[in-house]
Formats: structure tokens, sequence, C-alpha cells
């Protein structure tokens, strides 16, 4: 994300690609929830809706697997942004109210 943020969207998109291939490789839940939202995140902010809801539930089906709330919440969030850019405004600010409730039930906040 440092990369997005210093306005390399590609060198963002590498490293993000490395960090998902590097969880896999060593089969760790955790660092793949991580990497998992961060890549949904990078793709929301390169506005690729449909890759964002994609990485987003593929973190939300492995948190739920593995109990990781705080990454499940931002999953969450995550993929009712892009049901709204989608179109679906009414499902994804449901899935994103329920997303910011989750989250704030893990004593975290945005």
């Amino acid at each position: 994300m440092a990369y997005g943020y210093l306005g390399y969207p590609d060198q963002a998109l590498e490293s993000s690609h490395q960090a998902l291939t590097l969880a896999q490789e060593l089969s760790h839940p955790h660092s793949l929830a991580l990497a998992g939202v961060w890549a949904a995140w990078l793709h929301q902010f390169r506005r690729e809706e449909w890759t964002s809801k994609e990485r987003a539930e593929a973190a939300i089906n492995l948190c739920t697997e593995q109990g990781f709330p705080l990454w499940l919440a931002m999953g969450t969030i995550l993929s009712g942004w892009a049901l709204t850019a989608e179109g679906k405004a009414k499902e994804g600010i449901s899935q994103m109210r329920k997303g910011l409730s989750d989250l704030r039930a893990t004593g975290a906040g945005l």
C-alpha cells in the first residue's frame, strides 16, 4: 500500500501480488488474511470493483473459517463498497454498516 500512497500504483500492485504469493507459499492463514484484505483495499483505491470484491470475499471466507474477526470486518466493509460501486447501493451500504459494527466490536476503529 505504501507504494500506492506514494503515487506508484504499479509497484503497489506488484508488492501486493508478492505478499499474497508469500502468504500462500507459507500456508500461514493470518498472513493470507492480512494480504487478502490489503489487496482488496488496494484494488478499491484503483477503482477495480470486481477484483476488490473477489479479494475481499476470499478474505471473508478465510477469516470466517479461521476466526479472524478484525480482518473479517475489514473484508466485509470492502465487499460492501464493491457492491455499492456495482450499483447495488442498498445491499452494499448494509454490508458496510455490518462490517463497521463488527469492526467496533473488536475494539478497533477507523
